[in-house]
Order: C-alpha cells, then sequence, then structure tokens
C-alpha cells in the first residue's frame, strides 16, 4: 500500500481559492471537502501552535482547533479560513498557557509605563519562587531588556504592534 502524501498549501491565489471553495461545500455539509481542508491545512496549524506550546499540546490543541473550525463552520468566510484558523490556533495556545502558567501581568504601552516597569523589575514574583535563581535572574534581564527596547527603539504605533501581536 502507497503512503498518501501530504498536500501543502502554496500561498497562490489558485490555493486560497480552492481552499474556499472546500469551505463553502463543507458549509453545505459537504463532510470530504472539511476532510479535504484539514488534510491540506492541519500541517501547517501544527506547527504554528507545537512552536508555541510543544508538540504534546499542540496534537490535543489541533484536533480542538478543527472541531471548534467544523462547529463554527457556517460563520466562516470562505476567502479568510487561513486567518481564521491562525487566529483561532492563537487564541487555543494562549489559553493552554494561561492554563499551565496562570494569566500573564499586562503589557505596558507607554514609555513612563515601561520605564517604572523596568525600574520597578527587583520584586519578586509569586511564580518565581521555588524556580531556579539563575532562571529567575535571566528572565528578568531578558524582560528588562525587552522593555528598554520597546521604550527606546519603536514607536507608539509600532509598540502596540508589538503588543497586540506576541502578547495578547
Amino acid at each position: 500500500m502507497r503512503a498518501r502524501k501530504a498536500t501543502v498549501v502554496r500561498r497562490s491565489k489558485r490555493g486560497r481559492e480552492e481552499l474556499a471553495q472546500l469551505v463553502q461545500q463543507a458549509q453545505s455539509g459537504d463532510r470530504a471537502a472539511f476532510d479535504e481542508l484539514y488534510r491540506r491545512t492541519a500541517q501547517a496549524q501544527f506547527y504554528l501552535m507545537a512552536a508555541k506550546v510543544g508538540d504534546d499540546a499542540a496534537t490535543d490543541l489541533l484536533q480542538e482547533l478543527y472541531l471548534i473550525a467544523w462547529r463554527n463552520i457556517a460563520q466562516i468566510r470562505p476567502d479568510a479560513v487561513l486567518g481564521y484558523l491562525g487566529a483561532t490556533g492563537r487564541n487555543l495556545c494562549r489559553q493552554h498557557l494561561e492554563r499551565i502558567s496562570g494569566p500573564s501581568r499586562p503589557v505596558p504601552l507607554d514609555a513612563d509605563a515601561l520605564e517604572s516597569a523596568h525600574e520597578t523589575g527587583g520584586h519578586i514574583a509569586p511564580n518565581d519562587v521555588g524556580r531556579d535563581p539563575a532562571a529567575v535572574i535571566g528572565a528578568r534581564d531578558e524582560q528588562a531588556r525587552l522593555a528598554r527596547a520597546l521604550r527606546d527603539e519603536l514607536t507608539d504605533f509600532e509598540r502596540a504592534c508589538v503588543v497586540m501581536r506576541y502578547y495578547q
């Protein structure tokens, strides 16, 4: 028996149109079209999720992602299916990380708040207790470098974009 080769979705107009057609067919109740949509997009979604949460969690989150997509197929815009999958996958990863580590503190956007966050960076957070001191100090140094870069190198608009993309 010959193994099936995974289809890679190319970022071409034709590829997007084919995905849009599959979504439209799935919206009409065609389960085989949804299966094909999964086959064409799942690998990329898995790797995006695995980069954020690791392989084990990504496997479970991938199943949840496509279950959500199937349940909400009627509301998905066919031409925006990749965006829908990406945004939903990102949200699932964020929720997973919050479940395992607790909610994160909000990231300040303005330069004054970044400066005060840098100045008060010496406190011990509740989740620091019992951790390796070198890891705690390394994480604080990393946060300080990031705060400095956000404060000194970016405009307010660029800073807001970075925070929305990576922290929300």
